[in-house]
């Protein structure tokens, strides 16, 4: 109980800590979109990079998410619509890190557990391995694509789930086997944030299995 009662003390004075250097802030003029969900969440995250310092930290992941890729159904309009989002929402972020200063030391990068097939379930798509992510930052080595680009086919898609018509690396149904693992996209930019040697094994377990370990997107230190 004694231990409990501590934790939830410190809990406290933590929270309280982060309320007051909130509170005292600087205004960001960066407009953000106060309709959408990520615009909001991304604004969250700039105003509390804008206050590292008072609240002592140096190496720091936040989290945000962005929902409505799961269209097996209405593919085109919602893709579309969380596209836009997205993009807005990167936009302005990126200028409020440019507003703050702090543009070459915060990477911005994408992740999603799933992707879609590239051929059509009749108003949609299914679900998918390989898709393309997306690093942003002023430390990154940008305008650049890294993989193997995906082979489009003119060919009508036929029979949905036993066509592959996208080349040798499609398993059929437009579902690729990804050019790169997450650990290595994982990988890299952990060496970036600074984690070397084991301690990037021991956090990504399965990067034995792969001869290049740095994907090469991030600026040399």
């Amino acid at each position: 109980e004694l231990k409990a009662a501590i934790e939830a003390e410190y809990r406290r004075q933590r929270s309280d800590l982060l309320r007051s250097a909130l509170a005292a802030a600087p205004t960001l003029n960066t407009p953000f979109n106060p309709d959408s969900w990520l615009d909001n969440q991304l604004r969250t995250v700039a105003r509390l990079i804008s206050i590292r310092q008072q609240v002592g930290m140096r190496r720091q992941f936040f989290f945000v998410e962005i929902g409505g890729w799961d269209t097996h159904g209405n593919h085109l309009q919602q893709h579309g619509e969380r596209l836009a989002e997205l993009a807005s929402g990167l936009f302005s972020f990126q200028r409020t890190l440019q507003e703050l200063g702090v543009e070459e030391t915060v990477t911005t990068f994408t992740f999603s557990e799933f992707n879609r097939t590239l051929t059509i379930n009749g108003d949609g798509t299914d679900h998918a391995w390989a898709g393309d992510q997306m690093v942003m930052g002023g430390a990154v080595d940008g305008g650049k694509v890294h993989g193997t680009p995906m082979a489009y086919s003119t060919q009508g898609t036929g029979e949905h789930w036993g066509d592959t018509l996208f080349g040798p690396n499609d398993t059929g149904a437009g579902r690729f086997v990804p050019t790169y693992s997450m650990d290595q996209y994982g990988a890299t930019l952990a060496k970036w944030m600074g984690i070397k040697g084991t301690d990037v094994d021991a956090i990504f377990p399965n990067l034995q299995n792969f001869s290049l370990k740095d994907l090469g997107f991030m600026k040399p230190a």
